[in-house]
């Protein structure tokens, strides 16, 4: 994650997301110019970024899409 973080920073990636399913995280890296350059939103909050006008993540929406979908792999 560190090495990634890095290459992102260099290349002026302005933000980008990593979503840890097992603990319900999203963790939220910025240019360290920026205001608050990381982030953790957790299960039951809202994401929205300015770089998305209007746009809004529910994690608890992709969380449990993702277990739907991993049990529907299971069902066969």
């Amino acid at each position: 994650m560190v090495a990634k973080r890095d290459e992102y920073r260099n290349a002026g990636i302005a933000e980008y997301w990593i979503i840890d399913r097992f603990p319900g995280t999203l963790t939220v890296l910025r240019q360290p110019t920026e205001p608050a350059p990381q982030v953790v939103m957790h299960k039951g909050q809202v994401y929205s970024t300015r770089l998305l006008p209007g746009f809004e993540l529910p994690l608890s929406q992709l969380l449990a899409e993702a277990d739907r979908l991993e049990q529907a792999i299971k069902d066969g």
